[in-house]
């Protein structure tokens, strides 16, 4: 089980992208649920890590649905589960890295 928890600078940067878009379109109920969904994933992946699909791109990476439009993308090492990315599944596959 890993102890903590890091978010890279382009997870976090998604993660905000995605709650400030749920904001202008939706309204706050919508955000703040996905923020529960969010970090009731990261809590089940610290309890049970390798749960995630393997990622095509890079066999350390694994990820984890978060809604019908995201993926959670992330990295177990030891002591650390590092959060890597959020994809918006209706982008093209191409664009994502871990995909």
């Amino acid at each position: 089980m890993a102890a903590k928890i890091r978010w890279s600078d382009n997870a976090r940067e998604d993660y905000k992208n995605v709650v400030d878009y749920l904001l202008l379109e939706w309204n706050e109920e919508i955000a703040l649920r996905f923020i529960e969904v969010v970090e009731h994933k990261i809590q089940h992946i610290k309890a049970h890590p390798f749960t995630g699909l393997r990622s095509r791109g890079d066999p350390e990476i694994r990820s984890v649905s978060i809604t019908k439009h995201n993926r959670l993308y992330y990295k177990i090492t030891k002591n650390l589960l590092e959060i890597v990315n959020i994809f918006d599944t209706r982008r093209h596959p191409d664009k994502n890295i871990y995909g």
